[in-house]
């Protein structure tokens, strides 16, 4: 259920990026992932497998508004000339740090502190920090003489 509502809201957070920039959806995706991460875990962990899933499905929710623009607003902080190296070396060294310590993190975090929504806790620091960093982000790099010259376009090839 949560990767469905995931697989549909994230085009439609892109859509709505095209037409209000990428800034806004993305700070509203990570603000709302921080503000429902802890009564998402708590209905998730409610023993019931409908708390579970409605659990689940609001997390799916709320990350699918910051990760529908995500792609499209990470490449677009790098140089047209090197992007994609730039966005794939980025993008897997904050998923090894973050991603692949999470579990870790998180088993840590419920033993120290005998609170199993420890790791809601730790999802709304992450999620608010990416929120507040998103605040600051770039104006995109946009290649101009590509779009210029691209076949459809005004003063390219197709105007000639």
């Amino acid at each position: 259920m949560a990767l469905l509502l995931a697989f549909i809201a994230m085009p439609v957070a892109g859509a709505i990026s095209d037409r209000v920039g990428r800034k806004p959806v993305l700070v509203v995706g990570a603000l709302l992932s921080a503000a429902i991460a802890v009564p998402a875990y708590m209905l998730a962990s409610n023993g019931t497998a409908a708390g579970a899933i409605a659990g689940q499905a609001l997390l799916g929710l709320a990350l699918a508004v910051y990760f529908g623009p995500f792609g499209v607003a990470f490449v677009e902080l790098f140089p047209v000339k090197n992007r994609f190296s730039g966005a794939g070396f980025g993008y897997n060294i904050a998923y090894v740090v973050f991603g692949g310590t999470a579990p870790y993190v998180s088993t840590w975090l419920v033993g120290a502190t005998d609170n199993l929504l420890a790791p809601a806790f730790y999802m709304v620091v992450i999620a608010a920090a990416v929120g507040f960093i998103c605040l600051a982000l770039p104006k995109p790099q946009i290649d101009e003489d590509a779009i210029s010259s691209a076949p459809g376009s005004e003063s390219g090839p197709a105007a000639g």
